[in-house]
């Protein structure tokens, strides 16, 4: 009898969420909540699942409840009502959805002005910064928080809704998401033909994709951005070759920074020598420590350059120090476990996506023994765990931390050659001091990281139930 109840509670759950939809709460205050809206379950009142997470307002306090039109309902009612030939009016309509964040809709709006009056410069400039804007979102990761927000503006049981994100997403190459908007879109219309093509080249695309990551959980690798950053940070001066791409006029942003300093004092044309210098020229100019521009001015120039290959740090973690790790550190008994051991997680799998390598990377480089050192001791590099820990107990300064498994000691002295390989590695890291990365990633497995560069430490993702 308590599990029929339980089921039929179960069962109502389900039926009250299959038929929210996005109301307006509107409290006796004068308080509005937009969002999925349900009677509470046992209580007496309404939870509101909203953008930024679910709330409860007791019956109490709740005036009234009312339909609430999502932003893509309200553009789609108000373009209807607009003439082809109302330029003015589609312009205003543009100008909203700018302001909405319907950046798709907006441009689409522009583009139909320009095809009826290709001198409307209002339209162009709006168009200009719409591309700006776009740009700026342009990484992965970010476009997908880009996505999740345009998903919960699509009301459950809007088919051609789902249809135009799925589309929007398959264009910008996040094929996992557009595989999940196009569904929905399906789920919702099994007869929408266009959708159904549409994730037929999805699938392909996936397929095409293959495993890069290895069955890694995408929120627990860096992000390309971050990924961008780590080589920023590590490029070396002398003897690096990268490819890098300048964005948002940053070049142009640098030398109206370094106006009345260092060789843009001395010599007023060296502005336009130095944008004639190669690429990574520009590079090693502006990434030499000894230049006289303010912290912090530099750092929101290094936003928008973007390092698109791999160091030489990279190049040589990957194919002289990774297969090391692998072998010694990395195993399913040891940190390649699961969730890791002792604080300290690997990702040792047969990949060929660059965050698995950078993920890996930034996890040593963060991490620290439980009571002594770093793993990675860029300031004394003979005190180094990654080396100590793998040398006899007898040798060590800081001997591995005793475990039910016996450790294999890799090297025999600090003479040996795989120990010479790893402690060059980390003798050549980008010095003086530790970078300060400025990443986005949350540590998973319960990970602290010091990546702050200056002393700080990352702090690590919340676990579900932790």
């Amino acid at each position: 009898m308590k599990k029929a109840v339980l089921s039929l509670a179960f069962v109502s759950i389900l039926v009250s969420m299959a038929f929210a939809k996005t109301q307006a709460l509107i409290r006796k205050d004068g308080r509005r909540h937009i969002g999925l809206v349900t009677k509470a379950q046992g209580k007496d009142g309404y939870n509101v699942q909203m953008r930024i997470g679910e709330i409860f307002v007791p019956s109490s306090e709740v005036d009234r409840i009312e339909d609430a039109a999502t932003p893509i309902e309200e553009f789609r009612a108000k373009k209807a009502k607009l003439k082809p030939t109302n330029v003015k009016g589609r312009y205003k309509l543009a100008q909203w959805a700018f302001k909405k964040g319907l950046l798709m809709e907006a441009s689409d709006v522009l583009k139909e002005i320009l095809k009826t009056d290709a001198n409307h410069e209002r339209a162009k400039l709006l168009l200009e910064e719409i591309d700006a804007k776009k740009k700026r979102t342009q990484d992965p990761p970010k476009l997908h928080q880009v996505y999740i927000g345009r998903r919960a503006g699509v009301r459950p049981s809007d088919s051609k809704g789902f249809m135009e994100l799925g589309k929007w997403a398959y264009e910008n190459k996040l094929y996992s998401d557009a595989k999940d908007a196009l569904s929905r879109a399906l789920k919702v219309d099994p007869d929408l033909v266009e959708a159904a093509r549409l994730l037929s080249k999805v699938a392909n695309a996936l397929t095409a994709a293959g495993p890069s990551t290895g069955g890694v959980r995408d929120k627990n690798l860096l992000s390309v951005a971050d990924v961008s950053r780590v080589r920023l940070e590590e490029f070396r001066l002398v003897g690096d070759i990268v490819g890098v791409k300048y964005r948002n006029r940053v070049l142009r942003r640098f030398v109206t920074a370094m106006s009345g300093r260092d060789e843009f004092e001395t010599n007023k044309d060296f502005g336009r020598k130095f944008m004639g210098y190669p690429s990574i020229k520009k590079l090693q100019y502006i990434m030499n420590p000894d230049r006289d521009i303010e912290p912090d001015t530099l750092e929101a120039l290094k936003t928008d350059i973007l390092v698109e290959t791999d160091p030489m740090f990279m190049r040589q973690f990957r194919s002289k120090i990774w297969p090391i790790i692998k072998q010694n550190c990395a195993t399913m008994g040891c940190h390649g476990a699961p969730e890791g051991v002792g604080g300290l997680k690997l990702f040792n799998v047969p990949a060929r996506d660059v965050r698995i390598s950078y993920t890996n990377f930034v996890i040593l480089a963060g991490s620290s023994g439980a009571k002594v050192g770093r793993v990675l001791d860029r300031d004394t590099v003979q005190d180094s765990l990654l080396l100590e820990y793998l040398l006899p107990a007898s040798v060590a300064k800081y001997p591995h931390p005793k475990t039910k498994k016996n450790i294999r000691n890799l090297f025999k002295n600090r003479q040996a050659p795989a120990y010479k390989i790893i402690s060059g590695w980390i003798d050549s890291l980008a010095a003086p001091g530790y970078p300060d990365y400025r990443l986005e990633y949350k540590a998973p497995f319960g990970m602290k990281l010091n990546l702050s560069g200056g002393g700080g430490t990352l702090s690590p993702r919340k676990r579900p139930g932790k």
